[in-house]
């Protein structure tokens, strides 16, 4: 099953933005970021609100995704990416997940 992209707008790319500064546990939520961590997080029986990448990282990985309920899949160029959080982003993802209550 095909997951549906939905380009990333400024207010989305805002929950990432300058992420060297500001603290995600602050809203209650966290971010992670690598391929590794966020197919493993989508894996997980953890809220995810959204994933983020660069077209180029669904081209590659889109046979590992599923949809899963409740999560938004952004896509925005990597350029984009890098600006808003504010540094170089190596693996082309990251997703925003929900802090468990426990």
């Amino acid at each position: 099953m095909r997951i549906d992209l939905v380009p990333a707008t400024p207010v989305v790319l805002a929950t990432f933005s300058d992420l060297k500064t500001r603290t995600p546990l602050m809203i209650g939520s966290f971010i992670a970021e690598t391929t590794r961590v966020v197919l493993k997080l989508l894996e997980s029986s953890l809220t995810v609100e959204c994933l983020i990448a660069t077209p180029e990282w669904y081209d590659k990985h889109h046979a590992e995704l599923a949809p899963k309920p409740g999560v938004v899949y952004y896509e925005a160029p990597k350029s984009t990416l890098e600006t808003v959080i504010g540094f170089n982003l190596h693996g082309g993802v990251m997703a925003r997940a929900r802090v468990p209550q426990d």
